[in-house]
């Protein structure tokens, strides 16, 4: 049916669907093709025109968007909303995210006229284009920002400021280390605070390429730090974190699930690929869907602002996709400064120059803000962006593989999208730099792979990154990286599929490699449905993508109802009984009307809490916790083993004088807790219902209600294939802050007729298109629409948008 807006008189001033529009740097004409879901089929008879239509609908869509995320990659947030955007410049500037984009975009354009550099500057003059002429949309009246054209450094910006989002180290090992020197290393034996479960995602049995025996690990005593002096309790962790997490509608980039069947594991023996990334929630949404056609390539997927290149989507010949790998890439270092100097450190026993850069940030409404960046070889001091971390004579520096390297995740993407073997698509995956990713492929002639993909440091034997290394030797720094084929990676496996979710990966070189990984109860889940005989059908894989079981939940209520056998806590009350009723007969679930998880995930906190919160002090408890954002990847791998162990240090209680508590006292005061909390929150039983409690909103970073969507009640949890995040208390109700930022399942026994998607909300940026929030409901109830490839088929359902060479 063909889309007509002639009603929609407002948008159509800012966003045109149909009719025509002359512009100047088309060489030929291009036809656009918005469907019934405004996802638009752009036909072009070159690569340039094709990605310079793309810029031009891509800002006219979402040029709000593109502006924003602009000046968070360029340390230029405080221009657009004030003094509360300095915290979140700072950081940006001292990191090196702004240096580093420029860099990259002067390699670039030294490096000739490339068909990468030639497609990456079509899409920025198409975004431009826009700039020109195009009206301003409403947000830049609210904000009070004028249009202003783009650059490459913006670009390259922008795809740093998301590496930065996925350097977990910063939210991690800063609380460890405090751990660490609080309580004792006696307290980390039984924290995962290193690795993950080194879970395969190819099969369970059998080692892949890249997946070496183990020599045996070197690398668990850590450095000894004599001399050092302690961090103080204001953690880096809260504040830097802060200050991109702070920022409402405005989405991280947290995890994903991702998994590939073979021909032998799907009813019509032909690969099925299947990908959800995992992002943090805002309006409109972080992905921008499109269908790119030019002579050669048939390009379908999803882009986010001011990066054209497919990150996840499907050609003619394969489909490809991601997850966040999560390896450690970035280490602290304490340094010393020289006595009544801030201008040189201690390195092998001499006293060695920082280097000084000098940054401005105007900041709207205010004075400009002077800020000196000061560096080793290592990285920048932190300290000066977060005087409250340490004391002014403990500087710590931060190293940072991304900013080691030129830019290259732009370039891999690029390269992976066009990919249409295995062996291209892992020449591809080999030029990542940073971010960590496991990159997916599978392809129309039955091949599947999986690479891990990152330039992995070689560290020194001895050395924990986990804690913060004595910068005053330089035998503490990396040594080199692996070379790729170090990594791991897989194709063509025999278990007749891949699949990744965030969680521990082979060993390289031999050893495990540490990170951030979960930890690995989805990955446990896929391999339990996965190695069994099923033959998989689309339909099957699509509902899998809201799987909403957890084996692990059920366990751990079995095993907390097991401990507290004969309590009288259990029959204390009425709601007692009957919670523990629900958890007897519980089935991992977490559908709307589910009770069950009502019950057990109030109580996950409390046991997290009564374990924890006694030794590790209230802020340091807060960080450890799930917070918006992000959840703690330690605490992620800690609570599914910590709380089936009878004797642990962590069980005591210190505040109390009654000697040392057992794990039943724990348990006991924890589930009691909960009943009495719920009991206050929700009296009736019936309302102990799982969509009442897990709810989410879409709210856009003006914080303008006009932009806002929902609420909604949502099925799924955490630790769950259809995974949600949220904060782990004890309020009423957990306000969903990540999610399946979109789904897409391609079958290659018919590309055309059996490739489907969803996005949470919609396609458009603005409020009152018709494309601004259409997808909600589908996306709510678990469907999925399909993505349309088929020319004819596109022609017959969507309006016609002609772009004409002026």
């Amino acid at each position: 049916m063909l889309i007509t807006l002639a009603n929609y008189t407002d948008i159509q001033a800012q966003v045109k669907y149909s009719g025509s529009v002359t512009l100047q740097g088309l060489s030929q004409e291009v036809k656009v093709y918005f469907d019934q879901y405004g996802i638009p089929h752009i036909y072009a008879q070159s690569e340039k025109d094709a990605y310079f239509a793309l810029g031009y609908i891509h800002a006219q869509e979402r040029l709000a968007q593109l502006e924003l995320y602009r000046r968070l990659g360029t340390g230029r947030f405080a221009e657009m909303v004030g003094k509360a955007g300095i915290v979140t410049d700072k950081m940006v500037r001292t990191v090196g995210i702004t240096e580093n984009a420029k860099r990259s975009a002067k390699i670039l354009r030294e490096g000739g006229q490339t068909r990468f550099r030639t497609m990456l500057e079509a899409y920025l003059a198409g975004v431009n284009t826009f700039v020109d002429t195009g009206k301003p949309p409403l947000e830049f009246e609210i904000m009070g920002v004028k249009k202003e054209k783009f650059t490459l450094e913006d670009i390259y910006a922008v795809t740093g400021f998301l590496s930065f989002q996925l350097a977990l180290g910063f939210r991690s090992e800063m609380v460890i280390h405090q751990i660490r020197q609080k309580l004792g290393d006696k307290y980390l034996k039984d924290l995962n605070y290193r690795f993950g479960t080194p879970i395969t995602p190819a099969t369970r049995a059998g080692l892949q390429k890249g997946a070496l025996q183990p020599k045996g690990f070197r690398g668990q005593a850590p450095i000894k730090n004599e001399g050092l002096k302690s961090v103080r309790k204001n953690t880096i962790t809260k504040e830097l974190a802060a200050s991109i997490q702070a920022i409402p509608g405005v989405p991280t980039w947290l995890g994903s699930n991702a998994w590939v069947l073979s021909g032998q594991k799907t009813k019509k023996g032909q690969v099925i690929f299947c990908n959800d990334a995992h992002m943090g929630v805002g309006q409109p949404g972080f992905w921008y869907e499109v269908h790119l056609n030019y002579p050669g390539e048939n390009l379908y997927g999803y882009v986010h602002a001011l990066n054209p290149t497919f990150i996840l989507g499907h050609n003619s010949q394969a489909s490809f996709g991601n997850t966040s790998l999560l390896v450690d890439d970035m280490d602290f270092y304490q340094e010393q400064y020289q006595p009544q100097s801030r201008y040189k450190i201690k390195q092998d026993n001499q006293w060695i120059n920082l280097t000084l850069r000098q940054e401005t940030i105007k900041v709207k409404g205010g004075e400009d803000v002077k800020l000196l960046v000061k560096s080793t070889q290592r990285g920048p001091i932190i300290n000066d962006v977060l005087p409250a971390l340490t004391k002014e004579d403990q500087p710590i520096s931060m190293f940072w593989v991304y900013n080691k390297f030129p830019n290259t995740l732009l370039k891999s993407s690029y390269d992976l999208s066009l990919a249409k073997t295995p062996q291209e698509a892992q020449k591809a995956a080999s030029q990542l730099v940073s971010p960590s990713f496991n990159m997916m492929y599978g392809d129309k002639n039955g091949n599947i792979a999986w690479f891990a993909s990152a330039r992995l440091i070689k560290r020194r034997p001895g050395i924990n990154s986990k804690f913060l290394l004595d910068g005053t030797s330089t035998r503490n720094e990396p040594l080199g990286y692996y070379d790729f084929s170090k990594n791991p990676q897989s194709i063509n496996p025999k278990s007749g599929y891949v699949a990744t979710a965030n969680n521990q990966p082979d060993k390289v070189d031999g050893q495990m490699f540490p990170g951030y990984y979960v930890a690995g109860v989805r990955q446990q889940r896929f391999m339990d449905l996965f190695n069994t005989k099923k033959k998989w059908s689309n339909q099957d894989l699509q509902d899998l993508f809201m799987d909403d079981t957890s084996p692990l939940f059920v366990k751990i209520s079995k095993e907390v109802l097991a401990v507290l056998k004969g309590d009288p806590v259990l029959r204390k009350s009425a709601n007692h009984r009957y919670a523990a009723q629900l958890l007897r007969k519980w089935d991992g679930s977490h559908g709307l009307r589910a009770q069950a998880p009502v019950v057990f995930t109030k109580l996950l906190y409390y046991l997290i809490k009564n374990t924890m919160q006694d030794e590790l002090g209230e802020q340091l408890f807060k960080e450890l916790m799930p917070n918006p954002g992000f959840m703690n990847e330690v605490l992620s791998r800690t609570y599914p083993t910590l709380f089936f162990k009878d004797k642990s240090i962590w069980w005591n209680d210190v505040t109390t004088n009654e000697g040392s508590e057992s794990r039943k006292d724990i348990f006991a005061k924890s589930y009691d807790q909960t009943i009495q909390e719920l009991t206050k929150q929700l009296p009736e039983t019936n309302n102990w219902r799982w969509g009442k409690v897990h709810q989410v909103t879409y709210i856009n970073f003006t914080q303008d209600k006009r932009f806002t969507v929902g609420p909604f009640e949502m099925s799924g949890s955490i630790d769950v294939i259809n995974k949600f995040g949220f904060a782990l208390t004890n309020n009423a109700v957990y306000q969903i802050s990540d999610q399946p930022s979109q789904r897409m399942l391609v079958d290659f026994s018919d590309r055309e007729k059996r490739s489907w998607g969803i996005l949470p909300v919609g396609n458009s940026g603005h409020p009152r298109s018709i494309f601004y929030q259409d997808q909600a409901k589908m996306y709510n109830k678990g469907k999925m629409r399909r993505q349309l490839t088929n020319k004819k088929e596109i022609q017959r359902s969507g309006s016609l948008l002609l772009l004409k060479v002026k």
